[in-house]
């Protein structure tokens, strides 16, 4: 069963002259267990479509699922839980509270979404491998955009999603950091049995993907 499904998704912003349509009848599912990329230059329609698919902002037209659930039949109340239990975003913002230490944004986490959080063990071999260590103590304006960048990928990864969305989140790294979070996502993709979708222009994930797909002015097609 898929745990994502679009089906017959479009997205207009806009009316009249000035409307400008940034998904045309997009049909998507994603399964745990699968590292999907979503490839595409700026502009295509990426972003629109990840925050359609986490249940950010709602079609034009067409249906989302999420976890076999239509997304419009549920209350905001009941969104808003599905997206804190079963959906780990990292956006390209990063989102770290300002005023918060690298440490105090995961317990930030623990205080929203009580139980289910990665154990202990886990998450200090997450920190290792993303390199964290050495800046749990420092505040958001003291780290790169590199840095910053991984602790959003640890912070999402921490609260233990069964679906992982991602908006260009090598944007801001080397090419070796690159490897480490291609292989990290296939990890959890296949060894968790988790679904990872990534909206990217970066074209050194596509080793570690399972299924490609290329949006181009709204239009999704399969490549792999």
């Amino acid at each position: 069963m898929s745990v994502l499904q679009l089906t017959d998704v479009s997205k207009r912003f806009g009316s009249g002259t000035s409307q400008v349509t940034a998904l045309k009848d997009v049909n998507f599912t994603a399964d745990n267990g699968e590292l999907v990329l979503i490839v595409g230059p700026s502009g295509s329609g990426k972003s629109t479509f990840l925050t359609i698919l986490g249940g950010l902002q709602q079609p034009t037209s067409g249906q989302v699922k999420i976890q076999n659930q239509a997304i419009h039949q549920l209350s905001k109340r009941a969104l808003e839980k599905i997206r804190l239990n079963e959906i780990g975003f990292v956006l390209q913002a990063y989102n770290l509270v300002p005023y918060l230490t690298v440490t105090d944004q995961f317990k930030l986490v623990d205080q929203v979404k009580k139980s289910a959080n990665l154990p202990t063990e886990t998450f200090q071999a997450l920190l290792n491998e993303l390199g964290i260590e050495p800046l749990l103590k420092k505040y958001p304006d003291e780290l790169s955009g590199g840095q910053a960048q991984r602790v959003a990928i640890a912070r999402a990864l921490y609260a233990n999603p069964n679906i992982i969305l991602a908006d260009e989140p090598t944007a801001a790294l080397d090419t070796a950091r690159v490897e480490e979070v291609g292989r990290m996502f296939a990890h959890i993709a296949h060894q968790q049995k988790k679904a990872v979708i990534v909206v990217t222009h970066d074209t050194r994930l596509e080793t570690y993907a399972d299924k490609i797909y290329n949006i181009t002015d709204g239009k999704l097609s399969q490549v792999k």
